[in-house]
């Protein structure tokens, strides 16, 4: 009888029991179990010879060599699945492009960092990195690109850090750094400079140089912090603080910071997550002829609803980004959703005139900047003429030589450029008759007493005055009464633009309000 049966096998003393067993290791090799087979050859003990009992034996020879096939596929299909599981764990925790810790698996190591710190009395440090104007290397070379640039930043940043950190991409050009078991805020300093000093250096892609500098926040366990969460979003805050004091630099988080900073700060913040999830929308203002009353075109205005703080006036998260240099990255964005805009109501067969712009000095200073809006007219098939690029006088003066050259080869691709908020800057003939403009516009300051103040109407007719002297167009903004329209029509002013003709639309009612008013207007 074998060894290990423990079945009902009959035990006679005149009977006789062939048995075979097969056994089952798992992939490691160690057996799981076993599978045995009896045949009851008692009536052919005395013709072991004999064919029939060849004939049981080689029965149980198939059943066994099958069985034994059997075995083979399953392990054969349990490796398999185990390589696949393991690799679908690698793709959970791996950023593909850089091959670096992902957000989920970099939120582990710090949690188990932080307990050996917290068990062990140790610091530690969280430094959160964003690449400085990465944004234009992907408007300007492409997106390919732009990875390619991350990898080689990746390779700089692995020969910086140490055995037993880990670096990790939040996302877009973003990485976040733990230093476990540090000594010193003077260590973590030192790794820092060698991360700015390692990326100072141009690299090469497609033949091009490109430079790209990195703003570093961060944050100490347990002096700014005791929870992942903490950790994070004070280094986060801290690395807006280096971008604010001229990028390319680190900032340690300093709990002594004002509430209005670290207001400014989560502002900043929660902006740059804006642009990067789509939630900057735009409105767009209609434009009206002042002698036929028909829409002309439309001023293009940004609008952030803030989850929490609802409503965030323009003025406010655009001066922030200007302040803390994210302003290229806004305006690029802007420029995008204006082209899309537009190539979509071309497609529904509605032509908006043209659509007005607003831009900064910064914008126009980037010397990628004329590169490309022409690359966003040419993917969204937008014609030049129907974008005017608006810019202040008190911007335009910063650097007149440089946003003159600009301006003029921005005009020489067919799109208009016009002077906004004029009247409240230099307004005078000597640098106007230098400017590459098409159109000036009066600002609403200057419209809201007329026709009553005499000082309001005499400016403005003046500017008409100098603007037709230099065969330059008028618009009027902040129009609201039907008393300034009609005034300002009387002047010869060309174009008039406010709430007495409309609020500013969202996409969708822009083709139904145009229709309205060209069927009220018949």
């Amino acid at each position: 009888m074998p060894d290990g049966y423990q079945g009902n096998l009959p035990d006679y003393d005149d009977r006789s029991w062939y048995a075979g067993t097969v056994s089952f290791p798992d992939i490691r090799g160690d057996r799981v179990g076993y599978l045995q087979f009896f045949v009851d050859v008692s009536s052919h003990r005395n013709q072991v010879a004999s064919s029939a009992y060849i004939l049981y034996a080689g029965v149980v020879a198939i059943i066994l060599a099958a069985a034994a096939f059997l075995f083979v596929i399953l392990r054969r299909a349990d490796s398999n699945i185990s390589t696949r599981l393991n690799h679908l764990h690698y793709l959970a925790y791996t950023d593909p492009l850089t091959m670096l810790a992902n957000r989920k698996l970099f939120a582990d190591r710090l949690m188990s960092s932080l307990k050996m710190a917290a068990d062990n009395d140790r610091m530690l440090a969280v430094l959160f990195l964003d690449l400085d104007d990465f944004k234009s290397v992907n408007d300007s070379l492409g997106h390919s690109a732009g990875d390619e640039l991350l990898r080689q930043v990746t390779r700089r940043l692995n020969a910086c850090i140490r055995d037993g950190d880990t670096l990790a991409r939040q996302g877009g050009d973003e990485f976040a750094l733990v230093l476990p078991n540090v000594d010193s805020t003077e260590q973590v300093a030192a790794m820092a400079k060698s991360i700015i000093q390692a990326l100072k250096h141009a690299v090469i892609i497609n033949g091009r140089e490109v430079s790209t500098g990195v703003s570093i926040g961060i944050s100490l366990f347990p002096q700014n912090g005791t929870t992942p969460e903490e950790l994070m979003r004070n280094a986060d805050a801290a690395m807006y603080m280096a971008k604010a004091s001229g990028k390319n630099c680190f900032s340690f988080y300093t709990s002594d910071l004002t509430v209005s900073a670290i207001q400014k700060i989560t502002l900043l913040s929660e902006l740059k997550r804006a642009l990067s999830q789509g939630n900057i929308t735009l409105d767009y203002q209609p434009i009206i002829h002042g002698q036929n009353g028909k829409y002309s075109g439309f001023e293009a205005l940004a609008r952030w609803h803030h989850p929490v703080q609802g409503y965030i006036s323009p003025r406010t998260f655009v001066d922030l980004a200007e302040e803390c240099g994210l302003i290229n990255e806004l305006g690029a964005y802007l420029i995008t959703e204006v082209c899309r805009q537009i190539h979509h109501w071309l497609i529904q067969g509605f032509d908006p005139g043209y659509v007005s712009i607003n831009l900064s000095v910064a914008q126009i200073e980037n010397e990628d900047f004329g590169e490309f809006i022409s690359s966003q007219l040419t993917h969204y098939s937008v014609p030049a003429d129907m974008i005017a690029l608006e810019i202040t006088e008190s911007a335009l003066m910063k650097n007149k030589d440089c946003t003159v050259a600009k301006l003029t080869s921005l005009g020489k691709l067919g799109m208009s450029i016009w002077i906004d908020d004029f009247g409240t800057g230099y307004s005078s003939l000597a640098y106007l008759k230098q400017l590459p403009v098409d159109l000036v516009k009066i600002d609403a300051s200057f419209v809201q007493d007329i026709p009553y103040n005499p000082d309001d109407l005499a400016i403005v007719r003046a500017i008409i005055g100098m603007a037709r002297a230099l065969n330059l167009e008028v618009l009027a903004e902040g129009v609201e009464s039907a008393e300034q329209a009609a005034c300002l029509n009387e002047l010869g002013c060309h174009y008039l633009q406010g709430y007495f003709f409309s609020r500013p639309l969202v996409s969708k009612d822009v083709v139904t309000a145009v229709g309205s008013r060209e069927s009220e207007s018949i």
